[in-house]
């Protein structure tokens, strides 16, 4: 019956594969500690050719053995050629660190935007929070659809959505923020609100002239 890696035993160090590792546990099975130790060279250089090295360094030779004493869990009695590292240090490893990742309401958005969006609603000056208020939902307009290329332009989505981000208190303000034509955003991916509003005025000249 075939054997398939993925039924197989975890390797050790999968940049060297399968094979070293088999050649390891097979090098301590031979009886005589010369034979061993020659065996074991031999696995080095195989190693270096993985690694497309045709003349390793001497430290690059240590780091080698250091992974046979490894792939052997440290139980290979040959004469190495070099200090090996200590078991120990694999003993007592520190905890892994798991990233706090932050509850983001709608992940398209990003939460720089939800954060704006709380800044937003805690100024005072009405004009300066409908102003933040309106660049971050052309911000969301133009990264809904670089998220979902093939949706249709629906300002009704971005709008409900924006309403979601202020609650209650200012919801009646996200119905006055001006949104830009889709293509108008994606001709200023960067959103320079100043330039799309000059595009937005060429294109209005533009169409009155040829009325």
């Amino acid at each position: 019956m075939q054997q398939y890696n993925t039924i197989l035993p975890k390797i050790t160090m999968p940049e060297y594969g399968r094979n070293v590792e088999m050649m390891v546990k097979y090098c301590a099975t031979i009886p005589d500690r010369d034979k061993r130790t020659r065996f074991a060279r031999g696995i080095v250089n195989f190693m270096a050719r993985v690694k497309n090295e045709d003349k390793p360094t001497q430290d690059t030779l240590r780091v080698y053995w250091d992974h046979i004493a490894l792939l052997s869990d440290f139980k290979l009695d040959i004469d190495y050629p070099f200090e090996i590292i200590q078991k120990t240090k694999f003993e007592n490893k520190p905890d892994p660190l798991h990233p706090r990742v932050p509850n983001i309401r709608y992940r398209q958005y990003g939460l720089v935007v939800e954060q704006l969006v709380k800044e937003a609603c805690q100024m005072e000056d009405e004009e300066k929070r409908l102003r933040l208020l309106e660049l971050c939902a052309n911000h969301m307009k133009l990264q809904f659809h670089l998220a979902n290329p093939h949706a249709d332009e629906d300002d009704n989505k971005i709008i409900h959505d924006l309403v979601d981000y202020v609650g209650p208190d200012h919801a009646e303000e996200c119905y006055k923020v001006y949104l830009y034509a889709l293509e108008d955003l994606m001709e200023n991916n960067q959103y320079n609100p100043a330039s799309i509003v000059a595009a937005t005025a060429k294109k209005k000249k533009k169409k009155k002239k040829k009325k």
